[in-house]
């Protein structure tokens, strides 16, 4: 049977959470060959978890970081292969995102994260154009006091923009696409609710307080749109290497051609990749990623304090003449420093650049999201201040035209965790079989290639963790066998920061012959002997054994199964072991008490600021894979609320005219 991502998507996140609590696979789950493979991937960065001690304020940094890029940008979906398009997806997570494997859980459940997107993500036809608007007129910037007034473009010439629902950094709605200026709208998915709970609906019930006084005077602002691709370059990518002094032969990940039932060749967007040691730099058509594996060794650092970090941040930047815009810095998050463009007097809510800083004043990474080309597309009535307060708190919230975020504020008290009877933690217990430098190891990987774009320099492999270092010849006869298994002996070095595996031999595997297993047994000892043997009858020698495996000891066995010389099937060698923990059975008395469902909510904001910004709309349109990026004007309301969160509301400034309907 073909199983659809979804399905793969499930059992690979089955996989995982057993993996990560130590405990059996559910009962009846029979995972295909792919997710096993898959999941083979997820066992060995799970044991770099393990072997690295992660610093608690960066792990959570870093959770935040990846919960907000999630929202940030909907990748658009490529039309490949459902298993292909899984299979590619993970294994580049796996190879191009390696630093973050060491931080531990969140990174693998990012996996999991991206399945989720996919199955929110919205769809609807056609694409928004710019409406041709002659004369338009940017808001200037005026002093303190000042209203600025620009003309309103006639309406019927204005193209009808998405509602915030699909706003990017502030709301966990997902937005689509379709349209084209005054003719078609551009259609948007409801935000999700429900679920078998209670409507979500946190500010039904606020009580607003109004703290300040509200702006008056602006009655039109520009609205800007931008392509979502094509944004960079190899040109632009040969520049940024110059700029951060790496070396301009770029590279590409290689992929098994696929051709989909109507002829059509899937061909992915381009990723130009440099490398210099340990810093790496990515460049993509809409953004590029610098990261320096040097300000974080062992994949650890301490965030220097953000009113250190900032001059250092902004010299970064302006000394390679990436800051030719105005802007304002801000770190909502208490470490990354965000850089948000100014535009027409407004900030735009969508960082620019992110920075991370260590201790030590060096830059541990740059991500850059381009504004670099938008073009103004109308001068669009907005309501005013007073009408986005009265829609606020008038009880009755629409969370397509409202939307907000919060985050602790000084004295915010985190919630005591609730204790969940079960088995002691401390009883489960994993053996990972890591390498150390200078030993040999025997694996069966699916090669993860990389070329340089003008053939200039030997591929640039990874088989599992490792990047494969051999002679020129050795790779360009392994190049060929991207996402096909074979199988390698070689010699493992700089496990501390990025392993690499000396070539001894290798040879391709025919039908993808070697099987990952997930196998329960027991552990015997003989002296130096260690064995494991599985319920079902099957023995293996462990190599690199475990000193403290005790005789005796119930585990599930991970690793591989394969052919041997005498063409029999055997178990072949091992990745991981987990104690097997016997779970009582737990007896509920009668009657059962249903726990009270307590729902999310706002019981006061006391708002301290009111302003007009940018809010950015990102609308994906299926039919072209494309997506176009909107900066429209949002009323921002600032200020705490009775549990000491920080909250930001946000209310869409656009005549409601002029915004689409959620389709039903």
């Amino acid at each position: 049977m073909k199983k659809t991502e979804q399905q793969l998507a499930d059992e690979l996140d089955s996989l995982i959470t057993s993996k990560l609590k130590q405990q059996p696979l559910p009962e009846g789950l029979l995972p295909s060959e792919d997710v096993m493979v898959l999941a083979h991937l997820a066992d060995q960065f799970a044991g770099l978890a393990q072997s690295t001690e992660a610093d608690i304020d960066f792990v959570a940094a870093l959770e935040a970081q990846l919960t907000r890029s999630a929202s940030r940008r909907p990748t658009p979906k490529i039309q490949q292969p459902e298993t292909n398009g899984f299979s590619q997806f993970v294994k580049e997570f796996f190879t191009m995102k390696r630093p973050v494997f060491a931080l531990g859980t969140v990174a693998i459940l990012a996996v999991v994260a991206y399945f989720a997107w996919t199955m929110f993500q919205a769809a609807a036809p056609g694409s928004v154009e710019p409406a041709a608007v002659a004369g338009i007129t940017p808001t200037v910037i005026v002093e303190e006091g000042e209203a600025a007034v620009v003309s309103t473009s006639d309406p019927t010439t204005l193209a009808k923009l998405p509602s915030l629902s699909g706003a990017a950094g502030v709301s966990m709605g997902m937005g689509g696409g379709g349209g084209g200026a005054a003719t078609s709208d551009i259609a948007i998915d409801p935000m999700p609710v429900d679920g078998g709970f209670p409507e979500w609906n946190p500010l039904g019930k606020t009580n607003f307080v109004l703290n300040t006084t509200l702006p008056e005077g602006e009655t039109a602002v520009t609205v800007y749109h931008q392509p979502g691709n094509k944004l960079l370059t190899l040109e632009d990518a040969v520049r940024l290497a110059e700029l951060f002094g790496m070396p301009t032969t770029l590279y590409q990940d290689q992929y098994q051609p696929y051709t989909d039932e109507n002829g059509t060749v899937w061909t992915p967007p381009p990723v130009y990749q440099t490398f210099d040691g340990l810093r790496n730099l990515a460049v993509r058509e809409d953004g590029w990623y610098y990261y320096d594996q040097n300000a974080a060794p062992n994949y650890n650092y301490e965030p220097m304090p953000v009113d250190q970090a900032k001059p250092i941040a902004e010299a970064f930047l302006r000394d390679r003449g990436l800051l030719n815009f105005e802007y304002e810095v801000v770190a909502p998050w208490g470490s990354d420093l965000e850089f948000h463009r100014i535009l027409d007097g407004r900030i735009v809510n969508y960082p620019e650049y992110m920075v991370s800083v260590n201790n030590n004043g060096q830059i541990l990474s740059v991500a850059y999201n381009p504004l670099s080309n938008l073009s103004a597309i109308g001068n669009y009535p907005i309501q005013s201040a007073q009408a986005a307060w009265e829609l606020l708190t008038s009880g009755e919230i629409d969370y397509n035209r409202i939307t907000f975020f919060t985050t602790p504020g000084s004295n915010y008290v985190y919630p005591t965790p609730v204790p969940v009877p079960g088995v002691d933690d401390s009883l489960y217990k994993s053996w990972q079989n890591l390498p150390q430098n200078g030993g040999t190891v025997t694996i069966f990987p699916y090669p993860s290639v990389m070329t340089a774009v003008n053939n200039d320099a030997p591929p640039r492999i990874m088989v599992d963790q490792y990047r494969l270092i051999a002679s020129d010849a050795d790779l360009q006869a392994i190049a060929p066998y991207v996402g096909q298994q074979i199988r390698i002996v070689g010699t493992v070095n700089d496990m501390e920061t990025t392993p690499t595996l000396t070539l001894q031999s290798w040879e391709p595997i025919v039908n993808n012959s070697y099987e990952y297993i997930w196998l329960e047994g027991s552990i015997s000892r003989s002296g130096d002997t260690v064995t494991f043997n599985s319920t079902d009858g099957q023995s293996f020698i462990l190599p690199n054994p475990p000193a403290d495996l005790a005789d005796g000891e119930r585990v599930y066995f991970n690793g591989w199964r394969g052919l041997n010389e005498n063409g029999e099937t055997v178990i072949l060698g091992w990745q991981s072991l987990d104690r097997i923990v016997d779970v009582p059975p737990v007896t509920i008395d009668e009657p059962i008490i249903d726990m009270p469902y307590v729902e999310y909510k706002i019981g006061q904001a006391t708002i301290s600021s009111v302003d007009l910004i940018y809010i950015f709309s990102p609308v994906y349109d299926p039919e072209t894979t494309e997506t176009q990026f909107y900066l429209q004007p949002a009323w921002r309301f600032q200020g705490e609320t009775d549990t000491n969160e920080l909250i930001s509301l946000f209310v869409q400034a656009v005549d409601p005219a002029l915004v689409q309907s959620p389709t039903p």
